[in-house]
C-alpha cells in the first residue's frame, strides 16, 4: 500500500494534466456545432456561442476530474480559452485558416500546461473504479478520432482547393474509414501488434486503388496519400505517447 501511495504522489500530476487536455479535446471538437462555429465567425465577440462554449470548457473540466474545489484554475482556463478563441475569430480569414487553427491549438495547450504546473501539480486525484493509466488511453483514443479528423481536414486545406469538383467529393464514409483505420493502428501498438499495422496500410491503399492507379487523378492520388500517411503517423504517434506514459506509470508500481 505505501508503494501504491508513493505511485499515485509521482503520477498523478500527469493524470491531472492529462484530464484537462482530455476535456479540452471534448469540448473543442466534440460539443461545436457547425452553426455554432458559423455564428461565431460571423459575430465574433458579439456571438453567445463563443461564451456557452469557454462555460462548457470550464464544466467538463470539473465534471472530468471530479473536483469542484479546482474550480479556480478552471475558470482561468475557460477564461484564457475565451480571450484565445476571440481573437482568432477577429484575426483568421481563408488566406490564414490552416495557421490560426493549428496556432490557435497550440495556445490552448501552452495554457494548459501553464496552469497545470503552476496551480494543479499537486491537485489531488480521486480514487476511480478503474486504474489511473486508463485515462492515458481513453485521451489518445478520443485524440485520435474527430480532433484527428478535423486537424488533417485542415491541414490538407489548401490542398484541396486545388482538386477538381468532382474529385473533392469523395466516397461517402471517408471519414469513419479514417477514424476506424486510426483506432485499430492505435490500439494494435498499443498491444504490440506492428503487423497488424502494416495490413491496415495495404488494405487502404488497395481500397483507394483505383484513384491512385490512374494517371487522370494524380492531384487526388497526392491528396490521398498524404491523409493515409498523416492519419497514420497522428495514430502512431498517439499510440507511442501513451505507451511511454503507462510505462512511467508502471514503473512507480501502477500494478499494485
Amino acid at each position: 500500500m505505501e508503494v501504491f501511495h508513493y505511485f499515485r504522489g509521482r503520477i498523478a500530476p500527469m493524470i491531472v494534466l492529462t484530464q484537462i487536455i482530455l476535456a479540452h479535446l471534448i469540448g473543442d471538437f466534440f460539443l461545436q456545432s457547425k452553426s455554432g462555429i458559423a455564428q461565431k465567425e460571423f459575430k465574433k465577440w458579439r456571438s453567445p456561442f463563443l461564451y456557452l462554449h469557454a462555460t462548457i470548457h470550464f464544466a467538463l473540466i470539473l465534471f472530468i476530474t471530479w473536483n469542484p474545489g479546482l474550480w479556480l484554475p478552471a475558470l482561468l482556463i475557460a477564461a484564457i480559452h475565451l480571450a484565445i478563441d476571440g481573437m482568432k475569430l477577429q484575426l483568421q480569414g481563408d488566406d490564414n485558416r490552416v495557421t490560426w487553427f493549428f496556432g490557435d491549438q497550440f495556445l490552448h495547450i501552452v495554457t494548459l500546461i501553464v496552469v497545470w504546473y503552476f496551480l494543479l501539480r499537486h491537485a489531488p486525484v480521486p480514487a476511480y473504479p478503474f486504474a489511473d493509466f486508463y485515462w492515458f488511453i481513453i485521451t489518445g483514443a478520443v485524440f485520435v478520432t474527430r480532433p484527428a479528423v478535423i486537424a488533417i481536414g485542415v491541414l490538407l486545406f489548401t490542398r484541396k482547393k486545388l482538386l477538381s469538383e468532382s474529385d473533392r467529393s469523395l466516397p461517402r464514409g471517408t471519414e469513419f474509414i479514417g477514424t476506424l483505420e486510426r483506432l485499430l493502428v492505435y490500439i494494435f501498438l498499443l498491444i504490440g501488434q506492428w503487423a497488424a499495422i502494416g495490413l491496415i496500410i495495404v488494405a487502404k491503399l488497395i481500397l483507394r486503388s483505383p484513384y491512385l492507379l490512374k494517371s487522370r487523378h494524380s492531384r487526388i492520388s497526392e491528396y490521398i496519400l498524404i491523409g493515409t500517411f498523416t492519419s497514420i503517423a497522428i495514430a502512431i504517434l498517439a499510440g507511442l505517447g501513451v505507451i511511454f506514459l503507462i510505462g512511467e506509470a508502471l514503473e512507480f508500481g501502477l500494478y499494485l
